[in-house]
């Protein structure tokens, strides 16, 4: 019920949004709401990571979210790489940071 109850919201937001942000901002902002990991289904949500980095290669949240759902499936180096393409695009962006580190860990 409380998924459905967000889906339901994501798809409300989505037709909010403004014309002027990207796709693969939109369809990030569609994955907060449904977000594949909180039902561990990481290898799903890596596929809706790959459609939104798809509309935009340098959306950082995105590689972020896919480099995560990557760290948790023990696929480090592939984390890595992902991150690292994050973290070139913003040095300073947090989430990326911490993810990394503890693949280096």
């Amino acid at each position: 019920m409380r998924l459905q109850k967000s889906k339901q919201s994501s798809i409300i937001m989505v037709q909010r949004l403004n014309n002027k942000q990207s796709i693969g901002q939109c369809l990030f902002t569609l994955l907060i709401f449904t977000d594949k990991r909180l039902l561990n289904k990481y290898e799903d949500a890596i596929t809706w990571f790959d459609k939104a980095l798809a509309c935009d290669q340098k959306h950082v949240n995105s590689l972020f979210g896919k480099g995560e759902c990557l760290r948790i499936l023990r696929k480090y180096d592939e984390s890595l790489k992902i991150l690292d393409q994050a973290l070139s695009i913003n040095p300073q962006h947090n989430f990326s940071l911490k993810s990394k580190g503890a693949c280096l860990f």
